[in-house]
């Protein structure tokens, strides 16, 4: 199983989250706005994808 990072906002954890047998990673802090739109067949899927996400730049 791949870890999840943690969120790239907020710095908060990240979990799987399932329905109707997909999964997709979404962060624990109910404030934070960040998720992932796309569902996985696969929680190793979700995870990955997740982890390549990077946080805004500022400018």
């Amino acid at each position: 199983m791949v870890e999840l990072k943690n969120c790239p906002f907020c710095g908060s954890k990240a979990e799987l989250y399932g329905d109707c047998e997909m999964v997709k990673a979404r962060c624990t802090n109910p404030e934070c706005w960040c998720h992932l739109v796309t569902w996985f067949d696969e929680p190793e899927e979700a995870a990955e994808e997740w982890n390549r996400r990077t946080p805004p730049a500022e400018g």
